[in-house]
C-alpha cells in the first residue's frame, strides 16, 4: 500500500528583480494550498540527497498550463563546499501563467524502482 503525505506551505515573499517576484515555499512550514499571482514565480524546496539514488520526480494532475516549470535544481546543504553525499534541496521554480488551479504531485523514489519512498501533493492557485 503506498503511503501519501500531505506536505503543506508557507509563503516566504521575496524579490527576484524590480518587475520579477518570487514566493519560496518552506518544505518545514504549514500550509498545502497557496496562491499566485498571474506571471509570478514559486520556488518549492525539497529535501534530497542524490549520493542516495533516490531523486524527485513531478507529475502535473490537473490544468497542465496553468504553471510553466522555470528551472529545477540542487542546492547542496554547505553551500561553501561540495561534499560527496551530502545532502541538500531540490529547488523547482514555477511561473504562473493562466489563471486558475493546478495540482502537483512530487515522488521521491529511485528512477528503477516503483516503490514510493514519499509523496507530496501542492494545489497553486493562480489569480
Amino acid at each position: 500500500m503506498k503511503k501519501t503525505v500531505f506536505i503543506p506551505l508557507v509563503l516566504l515573499i521575496g524579490l527576484l528583480g524590480a518587475c520579477n517576484t518570487s514566493k519560496k515555499v518552506d518544505m518545514d512550514k504549514i500550509d498545502k494550498s497557496y496562491t499566485v499571482a498571474l506571471g509570478e514565480n514559486v520556488v518549492l524546496e525539497l529535501e534530497s540527497n542524490p549520493s542516495t539514488g533516490y531523486v524527485w520526480e513531478m507529475k502535473e494532475i490537473s490544468n497542465k498550463g496553468n504553471v510553466e516549470l522555470v528551472s529545477k535544481e540542487f542546492k547542496a546543504s554547505n553551500s561553501n563546499k561540495n561534499f560527496v553525499g551530502e545532502g541538500g534541496v531540490d529547488q523547482w521554480t514555477f511561473k504562473g501563467n493562466k489563471k486558475g488551479k493546478v495540482i502537483l504531485n512530487f515522488r521521491y523514489k529511485r528512477p528503477n524502482e516503483d516503490k514510493d519512498e514519499k509523496i507530496y501533493f501542492y494545489e497553486i492557485i493562480v489569480n
